[in-house]
């Protein structure tokens, strides 16, 4: 059952994590299909990655105890309020440097 809890967290974290580097990847594509393309893929995404982050943040507090790390649940909430501060401002940040690149080649 601990490998079971384990793999759907690592799966979940991965679709999180993972999903958003290939999400900012495809944007330079995605936005020559138009102005609006790049946040219906982002909503289509979010669709996934939401419930994905809720799963990892359960299964974290399921694991924990697996490893020796007995945490509360105040501190598992705050552990996954920093992950979700430190995606956005990735997000952010890859944002802004893929506005960068395609205002370059377009000039």
């Amino acid at each position: 059952m601990n490998a079971f809890r384990l793999f759907l967290h690592v799966l979940a974290a991965s679709i999180w994590v993972g999903g958003q580097l290939v999400l900012a990847g495809l944007v330079p594509t995605v936005r020559r299909f138009g102005e609006d393309a790049t946040r219906q893929v982002a909503r289509a995404f979010n669709r996934i990655a939401w419930p994905a982050y809720g799963v990892a943040v359960v299964t974290q507090i399921l694991i924990f105890p697996v490893f020796g790390l007995h945490t509360t649940l105040a501190q598992n909430l705050k552990m996954g309020a920093i992950f979700t501060i430190v995606s956005i401002a990735r997000s952010f940040a890859l944002r802004r440097v893929f506005e960068a690149i395609r205002m370059r080649s377009a000039q």
